[in-house]
């Protein structure tokens, strides 16, 4: 059996270029050794745009292989910063929730103070009514007239009785119906002002 033959080897860019230019000087007349001189410098030409090329495809794969690294580095740091930052995002969570619940008891503590307010102005604007009124009852009473407070027109009815007594025991009649009378106009003035603590009486 019989070996095969083998294909010989093709010749690069380079000697194809150098193999026209010598058999352009053979030809040395005509537009032939033109034509061959020409595609020699295509050849060239192409041969150092083919070198630009691969120089160019080199740099882009340096380049693409310095991006994916960058691109890889990127994606691990911004991986460890959003572990790192997942605590602070729960903590800030947090205090969003707890911000939103001290809004609300605020809101509760506003409204109930509010309500007091309303409520402590209405009694203020009531007291002084009543101030005025009293005011009023007090520039009524003339010269003539004293106030004494309810306790002290019974302790005095109390010690007039216990005069009384005293004076019936000695026979002093006399003083015995002053305190009678002065007994009976402390009754009706206590009777005239139930509700009041203090009162006018005549000096």
């Amino acid at each position: 059996m019989s070996r095969p033959q083998l294909l010989p080897e093709s010749p690069s860019e380079q000697d194809t270029a150098k193999f026209l230019r010598r058999f352009s000087e053979l030809v040395a007349v005509g537009q032939s050794a033109s034509y061959l001189r020409h595609a020699a410098g295509l050849i060239d030409e192409l041969i150092d745009r083919v070198r630009q090329t691969e120089a160019l495809l080199h740099q882009q794969t340096a380049d693409n292989a310095d991006n994916l690294a960058l691109r890889r580095r990127a994606e691990a740091e911004a991986m460890a910063a959003r572990q790192e930052l997942a605590p602070h995002a729960e903590a800030l969570a947090d205090l969003q929730d707890k911000f939103v619940c001290a809004q609300h008891s605020f809101a509760a503590e506003r409204a109930d103070l509010t309500g007091r307010i309303a409520r402590a102005e209405s009694r203020l604007a009531e007291a002084d009514a009543e101030l005025r009124r009293l005011r009023a009852r007090l520039a009524a009473i003339g010269p003539t007239h004293a106030i004494v407070p309810m306790q002290t027109l019974r302790l005095l009815q109390t010690q007039l009785a216990a005069l009384a007594g005293e004076f019936q025991r000695g026979g002093d009649l006399v003083s015995v119906a002053m305190c009678e009378v002065s007994i009976c106009v402390i009754d009706q003035t206590l009777a005239a002002e139930p509700g009041r603590r203090s009162t006018a009486t005549s000096a």
